[in-house]
């Protein structure tokens, strides 16, 4: 998958879910996990919302740049450290939880593998377009 299109993805995934998360926290918390938390889990709720507001602008801002090997490694291992550590913790509370648990542990661990992939190789290098001589 090029790297415009994965990180468009992302940004437009964690830009929905951190909109989502920030002005309708016990709303999805009721839908996720079937129970309303209390003032606290909103404001953590609201917390993570923002941070995956902040993830989806580092994604949308990053879409453009080139990515991979040594090539944007900040942006590369904050991915791949979030949605591999995301992944686990989902995968483990997974059997306790719902469907909706299980699909985000899946997406996350599969973020995380084509991240993984994205900082070991060596981007495909551009062909250089041939000069017009006019």
């Amino acid at each position: 998958m090029p790297t415009h299109l994965l990180m468009t993805f992302v940004a437009v995934l964690f830009g929905v879910a951190g909109v989502a998360l920030t002005f309708l926290p016990a709303e999805l918390a009721q839908w996720a996990a079937g129970a309303s938390p209390g003032p606290g889990g909103l404001l953590v709720l609201q917390v993570m919302g923002a941070l995956y507001f902040a993830f989806a602008m580092v994604a949308w801002t990053a879409r453009g740049s080139v990515l991979g090997g040594i090539y944007g490694r900040a942006v590369t291992i904050g991915n791949l450290t979030y949605a591999l550590v995301a992944g686990l913790a989902l995968a483990r509370a997974a059997p306790a939880g719902s469907l909706v648990v299980w699909a985000a542990a899946a997406l996350h661990l599969l973020l995380a593998l084509v991240f993984g992939r994205m900082l070991l190789t060596h981007p495909a290098r551009a062909t250089p377009q041939a000069r017009s001589s006019d």
